[in-house]
């Protein structure tokens, strides 16, 4: 059973600890000492306890520990399906209740037990369960327990627990017969005040003026309680300190009206939120001996969001000094909380992204230091073998000043190198970076950086190899920028892989991009650098001395690449193992070619361009079909009349010739018409050409609008695109 093992865990050492054999105990006088170390009433031990338990085993238990602390009437229900109908027979004075039971379970019992039409008059509801989580805890309390004990119990801690709960409810009782007492002298009292109040009815005219005065008074008190930003409230002194009055102003602070609190001593307690419901009772428990308390904490509005509030609390004495009413407000500090929240989180932010600029500028110092040796190593070089040899000492013949010659071209190299990384660096951070996107034989882009990269890899003692599947599809890029990416990933696996590892090359596609991959077995990456290894400046593993130690822009300027391709650039990598770093590039198509040329034409000017899209004609008719000759020829002819400044390419998929004029409409009427003299004067070509224009800029969904533009080209409309 789901509480049976908690539960006999719970209870073995106690077990164990109590002395002698298990016997049923006689009623005990007033002030018997249990076998547990504390003292229990008389009346308290003779109480009847009702356990429902499911277990037979749980019920042993309980009943032992029960028994050891004294208390003697135990009665036991192990079939829940049995249990209303048992508590109504038995009127128990407490009952001790399972909440996961198969047939009935304690919380319907809970609902049973406080539904209106339930007649029995029972004493209070201890939950006794392994589930002990907040959401728990609330439910079966909300359902009117009177306690809750989660597994595993302490025997004390259940027999004090069981003792306080009857102890209250006997008192309760007491109560009850004492109000009714208090009834019977009332009534005989009202006889006589009746009698007493003929000899008031005499000074019934000076009252009536009196209570004139008080209902104003009253009038202009409900004025300012309603009109109050701050919700008036008046409490019990003692638990669960319910509300006995609250203003009308609580209802547009939380929604509810003041009946709601006054009817239920124990509805503002269940509003608190769970996180405050500690802090703010043992504050109440507090306030009749420190006299008054100051608190925000938050309550639950009716639409169940919770609002903080600000409470102000004081204590009512009698003249004896006894607590007799807690009077407090409750003012909405919602608004100045979230405030203070977002102020924190903005403080916190602030301070991150200094940290960051910090770290940033002390990057960039490093790397200033860095770049300025770095540069002047081969300004030296150059300069004193440019000294050689302007001295002579490096011999007259070219044989003898090749040596020279080959370190001064190597040392230049270096150095133009570092220059481009940074002029690329500059570009990037202006948002400058431009590209020439256009159709890529990725299989040929690959061999070649496989050749030009080969002599590298061996004269640092590396094996290099090249994978690529056999269906490596076309890409849409810049091949210039991506061969850099290339190179400087694989520069970084030279660097960083002894002599004797490798590196591998790798291509190949799956889901309308291809994944090209560099793989080393160098000396990794640490997974702390992992998150900052694509900043600027970053160096990791530096070592001091002589020798290249790069810009630490390299991974920075390929990641900005990819990203303008609209691919991903990342990394994998085991310390003493090698890195992998991966990036993808679209396939190509008609679609995707079209939107990179339109797209980095657009980036490269800050106005609109136009999108000319050129349809062969013959006889004035459309060619609805044109040939991929046909488009060439035709493509040959105009590239004559365009300027260098514009691009285009052949869609044979839509049977026409796409250019992109980044100029003005004048500028677009004057290619229109060049183009149109050029074909009505190549009597060789014996075609025609059709032109429609669309005008796009980044204003505009780039990919809708070449869609449009395209979508007519198919139709056949020979109506201009405005």
């Amino acid at each position: 059973m789901k509480t049976a093992n908690n539960l006999t865990r719970s209870t073995n050492q106690t077990a164990n600890q109590l002395a002698g054999p298990k016997e049923l105990l006689p009623p005990k006088p007033v002030g018997f000492k249990s076998r547990l170390g504390h003292s229990v009433d008389k009346t308290i031990l003779a109480s009847s306890i009702l356990i429902i338990d499911d277990n037979e085993t749980n019920i042993q238990l309980l009943t032992a520990i029960l028994e050891q602390g004294g208390f003697w009437n135990i009665h036991s229900e192990a079939q829940s399906g049995r249990a209303v109908m048992r508590i109504l027979t038995l009127k128990p004075d407490l009952i001790a209740l399972d909440l996961l039971m198969p047939e009935i379970s304690g919380l319907q019992i809970l609902e049973i037990l406080g539904s209106e039409g339930f007649g029995a008059e029972v004493g209070p509801v201890l939950v006794i369960t392994a589930d002990s989580t907040i959401e728990t805890k609330r439910k079966a309390l909300d359902l009117g327990a009177s306690d809750f004990l989660g597994l595993p119990i302490d025997a004390q801690e259940l027999c004090l627990r069981v003792t306080n709960l009857l102890a209250g409810h006997i008192l309760t009782r007491q109560q009850e017969s004492h109000n009714a007492d208090l009834r019977a002298r009332i009534e005989a009292r009202s006889v006589q005040l009746e009698k007493a109040n003929e000899a008031l009815a005499v000074e019934f005219s000076v009252r009536k003026k009196t209570d004139l005065l008080l209902a104003n008074a009253k009038r202009r008190l409900d004025f300012l309680l309603t009109s109050s930003p701050t919700s008036i409230f008046s409490a019990d002194p003692t638990p669960p300190f319910g509300i006995t009055f609250a203003s009308d102003s609580v209802q547009s602070q939380l929604g509810y009206s003041a009946i709601q609190f006054t009817s239920d001593d124990a509805f503002w307690v269940r509003h608190l939120h769970p996180d405050d419901v500690v802090t703010v009772l043992a504050q109440k428990t507090q306030l009749v001996l420190n006299g008054h308390f100051s608190l925000e904490y938050r309550l639950m509005h009716q639409d169940g969001e919770y609002r903080w509030m600000q409470s102000n609390v004081t204590v009512i004495h009698d003249d004896n000094g006894v607590p007799t009413e807690i009077v407090g407000s409750w003012m909405d500090i919602s608004l100045r909380k979230s405030t203070e929240e977002a102020l924190a989180k903005i403080a916190v932010e602030l301070s991150a992204a200094n940290d960051r600029l910090l770290e940033f500028d002390k990057l960039k110092s490093e790397f200033v230091s860095t770049a300025s040796h770095e540069m002047r190593t081969p300004l030296t070089v150059i300069r004193e073998f440019a000294n050689l040899l302007s001295d002579g000492a490096a011999g007259s013949s070219l044989e003898e000043q090749s040596e020279c010659f080959e370190a001064i071209l190597r040392n230049c190299d270096r150095l133009t190198g570092m220059l481009d990384y940074l002029l690329d660096f500059q570009r990037i951070e202006a948002g400058k970076l431009s590209l020439r996107r256009e159709k890529v034989n990725a299989r040929s882009l690959m061999g070649q950086c496989y050749r030009d990269l080969l002599p590298k890899c061996t004269g640092h003692r590396l094996a290099f190899s090249l994978e690529i599947s056999e269906d490596l599809p076309d890409i849409v890029a810049d091949e210039q920028q991506l061969v850099q990416v290339i190179v400087n990933l694989i520069g970084n696996g030279v660097k960083f892989t002894q002599p004797g590892g490798s590196i591998t090359l790798r291509a190949d596609a799956a889901n309308g991009v291809v994944q090209f991959s560099v793989e080393d077995t160098g000396r990794g990456i640490a997974p702390e650098d992992l998150v900052t290894v694509f900043e600027a400046f970053r160096q990791f593993d530096r070592i001091d001395g002589p020798g290249f130690r790069g810009t630490g822009l390299g991974l920075t300027i390929s990641k900005r690449i990819v990203e303008l391709h609209g691919g991903y650039l990342t990394v994998e990598s085991t310390p003493g193992q090698g890195s992998t770093f991966s990036f993808t590039i679209p396939e190509w198509s008609d679609s995707a070619g079209l939107e990179a040329l339109v797209g980095d034409t657009i980036e490269d000017g800050d106005t609109s361009v136009f999108l000319l899209l050129i349809r062969p004609t013959l006889d004035g008719q459309l060619v609805l079909a044109p040939s991929e000759e046909c488009l060439s020829h035709l493509a040959t002819a105009i590239q004559r009349t365009s300027r260098a400044s514009d691009r285009g390419m052949i869609l044979p998929d839509r049977g026409c010739i796409a250019y992109v004029l980044g100029c003005d409409r004048a500028g677009m009427d004057a290619a229109v018409a060049r183009s149109s003299k050029l074909l009505s004067s190549e009597e060789r070509l014996n075609v025609g050409a059709d032109f429609r224009i669309a005008e796009l800029s980044l204003k505009h969904n780039l990919s809708a609008e070449l869609l449009v533009a395209l979508s007519d080209t198919r139709s056949g409309n020979l109506n201009r695109v405005a």
